[in-house]
């Protein structure tokens, strides 16, 4: 249902005939989240209903407008929309040296790898990379180099992951918030939300940029 532009079909595939089955119970999504969750299914028009029990815990729902108001705690996924906007969550990594996978990662470059595992120098990296790189060595042991927790992919990418903690950032490019009424759009950010079992960030920066949630 995400991938309309790939030629992906919801509204074909819920006129199809056969016998409709829900399956009544998530063992993923704790009550707050799932509440969340609905508040973004209640936008979408033309969908097949369906209704199932959140799993016997809580969870956690909070807000935040940086990264830095956010744990990462356990397997997470830092979330995003368009590509501009996971560069600029990639920048903050860097800058706080947190250890990350996806998107533009220096610590996935065999080059890097083999120096962290070898306990030798970085090979010759841009100014900013390899400040990041040393950074992240000075402040975390080396098996959070090689195996981080953090993983920094656009909310598609993610379709069907799930992590312990999730931070989905709610900025849009124009072009993207100017969609947001369409049922598409609707369903991209429930796929975010519900990539999250324990606890969910969500991410603004107080403008009207952002997926309104």
């Amino acid at each position: 249902a995400i991938y309309t532009w790939a030629g992906a079909s919801a509204s074909h595939l819920n006129q199809l005939p056969g016998e409709v089955v829900v399956l009544p119970q998530s063992y993923r999504l704790p009550r707050q989240i799932l509440c969340t969750a609905l508040l973004i299914t209640n936008r979408i028009q033309k969908r097949q209903s369906k209704e199932f029990n959140a799993r016997n815990e809580e969870g956690e729902v909070q807000r935040a407008s940086n990264l830095g108001q956010t744990q990462l705690i356990g397997r997470t996924f830092i979330l995003f929309r368009n590509h501009y906007q996971g560069n600029q969550l990639r920048n903050q990594l860097m800058r706080g040296g947190v250890p990350f996978r996806g998107q533009g990662s220096a610590l996935e470059r065999d080059d890097v790898r083999k120096a962290v595992e070898t306990d030798t120098a970085f090979p010759e990296l841009p100014a900013a990379l390899a400040r990041y790189c040393q950074l992240a060595r000075e402040r975390h042991p080396k098996r959070r180099l090689l195996n981080p927790s953090v993983e920094l992919l656009s909310i598609h990418q993610s379709k069907g992951r799930e992590a312990d903690t999730v931070v989905l950032d709610l900025t849009m490019t124009r072009r993207t918030r100017d969609s947001v009424v369409e049922d598409d759009e609707h369903r991209v950010w429930y796929v975010g939300v519900t990539r999250a079992k324990k606890r969910l960030y969500l991410l603004s920066s107080g403008n009207n940029a952002g997926y309104p949630l």
